[in-house]
């Protein structure tokens, strides 16, 4: 198997090769190769050929420095990646233990979903199971992933509790579009256990 590998050419040392030539071609014609003109000549290209040189290996640099900048971003990314890659199993059992919908007139639940894309979704439901499966769903339609979860106790002021939620989560500074937020998931479950739950069920949700 042969193997042809194309010669790249810097353009610095391309120009000075052209600008030579040219030098050659005027001294031809114009009779004047002597051993002066040759001198000249030689002395102008040597000076030329250093300056292109210096040029082809800034521009290298150059390139090396883009190089090992766009590979540190590609790093970063893939760990940032890794470090929201969901616990398949434990999100799963989270799920499974979602309670159904709550029985009427008894309250609702406020709830904290993580995404793979670094987004948090907060709000209020009284199905939780419901609700947060077709969150899941939907993630996963757009190539998401929930990486994490948080669901209040069953309680009557879930509603109120609701617009405080958004509110508080909003002094972080990171909203995004209604009730998504990028932030953690810890930081918005600290927000969410300042908030006084009245008419708690005792073991209802958790």
């Amino acid at each position: 198997m042969t193997a042809v590998t194309a010669l790249r050419i810097p353009r610095p040392v391309l120009a000075y090769l052209v600008l030579f030539a040219v030098m050659l071609g005027v001294c031809l014609v114009a009779r004047a190769w002597t051993h002066a003109a040759l001198t000249a000549a030689c002395l102008v290209m040597a000076v030329l050929g250093v300056l292109a040189c210096e040029e082809s290996s800034a521009s290298a640099l150059r390139r090396e420095i883009a190089h090992a900048r766009r590979e540190a971003y590609r790093s970063a990314v893939h760990d940032w990646a890794v470090d929201r890659r969901p616990d398949r199993a434990q999100i799963d059992a989270q799920f499974a233990a979602l309670p159904g919908a709550a029985a009427r007139n008894t309250g609702g639940y406020l709830y904290a979903v993580a995404f793979s894309t670094g987004m948090v979704k907060v709000g209020q439901t009284v199905e939780p199971r419901t609700r947060l499966n077709k969150h899941r769903r939907d993630a996963e339609a757009f190539g998401a992933e929930v990486t994490g979860l948080w669901l209040s106790p069953l309680h009557r002021n879930y509603q109120r509790n609701e617009i405080l939620f958004i509110a508080r989560c909003s002094r972080l500074g990171h909203r995004r579009k209604n009730e998504f937020f990028r932030t953690s998931l810890d930081a918005v479950v600290e927000i969410a256990a300042g908030l006084e739950m009245r008419g708690v069920t005792v073991g209802a949700a958790g």
